[in-house]
């Protein structure tokens, strides 16, 4: 995953549990779109990851929010989380205190590479909840659900799991180099992987809102094949989309290129 987009942090101890709130997940909400997408990045990933996309799309009247999960970045005293269930609890606990303020006017959920699957949960929270439903989910360069597979990144030694993180490329070199960075990362990582291999997914009804699945062209993670399987997730409209990019597809041309997609989706699904 890009890691070199991992927020820059101070150091210090993590607190315990913290009040979670719509500010700390969401906390550079601009407001200025008529559209909202609420992107998760990918593992070990900050919100800095979407910037190219945020500028692409922020002519198209989309605001892109980033989230900012517990434990990283700017919550970097928080508690992390190593389970999906309990940071879905979060989540839904959150846009309850929040009285779903949040998700009342059109928006969306973007979800990149291991962030596609938390996107896909969050929009099945939004639907079960009192509040609009999502008009779009955008899942970017990852595995659908029933795909997901233990990748048994979470249980490496720290150097193998250094090593992995090389070989998966994004990161530059001087990063992976740089010892306190690292320190500060290692615990990040594997908190995230650890949500992502142990993820489990549990047949549900079909979203009733559009999809749009997309991914590099050159991505040798997620062929065509995973693509199409995202299909099977939504009673509405499908969409598929190929990027000029690998797997990193919001590096390079893949931005440009994925905010014309969610464009064209928005249009087609008549999204306000």
């Amino acid at each position: 995953m890009y890691w070199s987009t991992v927020a820059a942090v101070a150091g210090g101890s993590r607190e315990g549990d913290v009040v979670s709130t719509v500010e700390k997940w969401f906390p550079y909400r601009k407001g200025t779109g008529t559209f909202e997408l609420f992107a998760i990045p990918h593992v070990g990933a900050a919100s800095t990851v979407f910037n190219d996309l945020r500028g692409e799309l922020a002519g198209d009247g989309v605001a892109l929010s980033a989230t900012v999960l517990p434990g990283h970045g700017r919550r970097i005293r928080e508690k992390l989380h190593d389970r999906m269930d309990t940071l879905l609890a979060e989540f839904a606990d959150m846009a309850e205190r929040d009285g779903y303020s949040a998700f009342s006017g059109n928006y969306g959920l973007l979800g990149s590479c291991s962030g596609a699957v938390i996107a896909y949960e969050l929009a099945k929270i939004l639907v079960a909840a009192p509040c609009l439903n999502p008009q779009l989910l955008v899942v970017c360069s990852g595995h659908a659900p029933a795909r997901v597979r233990d990748s048994g990144m979470s249980q490496l030694s720290t150097a193998d799991l250094f090593a992995r993180t090389a070989s998966l490329g994004g990161t530059a070199d001087a990063l992976m180099l740089d010892q306190d960075f690292m320190a500060v990362l290692e615990p990040v990582l594997r908190a995230d992987w650890a949500i992502y291999d142990g993820y489990v997914h549990q047949p549900a009804p079909k979203l009733p809102l559009p999809i749009l699945a997309a991914r590099g062209n050159e991505d040798t993670q997620v062929n065509r094949e995973d693509l199409l399987l995202w299909e099977d997730y939504t009673s509405e409209k499908f969409m598929t989309a190929e990027l000029p990019s690998g797997h990193w597809a919001l590096l390079g041309e893949g931005p440009a290129a994925l905010a014309r997609e969610i464009r064209a989706a928005r249009s087609a699904v008549g999204a306000a």
